[in-house]
């Protein structure tokens, strides 16, 4: 018999359902679990502290009424409740140190997706696509009109560490994303080797 607390595995409740499907309980083992039922209901421990539970966990209307300001001193209200009834604080990931401040910074520029979403980079990667003619420079699949893939520009000498070479068109090549993301998942593990 497992410990209390013990979960099993989806894979062994299915051996399980598998086992008992088209057998019957016996008249006797229904009357057991029957008993065992009436049991835990009737032992006076048990119940009060099964009721006791019940009333101590708060309703949604009950989470959703207190409100409460933010300690970090913005003054914005939030809900003191969270939807599995732990109390909140802060809003997530308002009092996060931003940029430099924080201390998973990396050195890299403040103002990243500002770049990325600029009309110099549109341009570049306009450049890279048809300087390689709207096609994946690693599998040979093609961009037409009856067969669309995601392309992607990559760099080939990364973006972080090449500032001057960020908008260079022969710093670039074109990626279909599947190629983009096995590269990337490859030079992970390896990213001493990569200039």
């Amino acid at each position: 018999m497992p410990d209390k607390g013990y979960k099993q595995t989806l894979e062994h409740r299915n051996k399980l359902s598998e086992i008992h499907k088209g057998k019957k309980q016996t008249k006797e083992h229904k009357k057991m679990i029957s008993i065992g039922v009436k049991n835990s209901w009737t032992d006076v421990e048990i119940r009060k502290n099964r009721i006791d539970s019940i009333r101590k966990s708060k309703t949604k209307e009950e989470r959703k009424i207190k409100i409460v300001k933010c300690k970090c001193g913005c003054g914005i209200e939030l809900n003191q409740y969270d939807c599995k009834n732990r109390v909140r604080y802060y809003i997530r990931g308002h009092n996060t140190p931003k940029g430099d401040k924080n201390k998973f910074w990396n050195g890299g520029p403040k103002n990243d997706r500002e770049w990325r979403t600029s009309s110099i980079y549109k341009k570049w990667q306009l450049a890279i696509y048809k300087k390689d003619n709207y096609t994946c420079q690693d599998c040979g699949d093609k961009c037409k009109k009856n067969h669309k893939i995601k392309l992607n520009a990559h760099h080939i000498k990364d973006w972080k560490n090449h500032p001057k070479l960020r908008f260079d068109i022969d710093n670039g090549t074109t990626l279909c994303l599947s190629c983009h993301k096995q590269f990337h998942r490859l030079n992970k593990v390896t990213k001493k080797s990569i200039c």
